[in-house]
């Protein structure tokens, strides 16, 4: 993973209190896909940037886009990991 260990953490951190508020969203996201008000092609991912956008601030993101030369799929590795390590997926 190309992400810093201190970023990561703050990617840890910022879930680490609202890991059930995302789970909820995560089930709401499986039933709106279900019910064909949702599409995705992975849960994960969705589930990964959706929270990107609502807990961490412009920031934040800037510097791991600017300062940290990462990319999408870079951010989305370590939103994923964190969401694994923290029992969410």
């Amino acid at each position: 993973m190309k992400m810093t260990k201190e970023n990561y953490q703050i990617i840890i951190d910022g879930m680490k209190n609202r890991i059930e508020d995302i789970k909820k969203h995560k089930d709401g996201l499986i039933t709106a896909k279900e019910n064909g008000r949702e599409r995705y092609n992975c849960l994960e991912t969705r589930l990964a940037f959706d929270c990107y956008h609502v807990l961490y601030d412009w920031d934040f993101k800037d510097k791991l886009y600017k300062e940290n030369d990462l990319n999408d799929t870079h951010i989305g590795t370590g939103l994923k990991k964190a969401m694994r390590e923290l029992g969410i997926i």
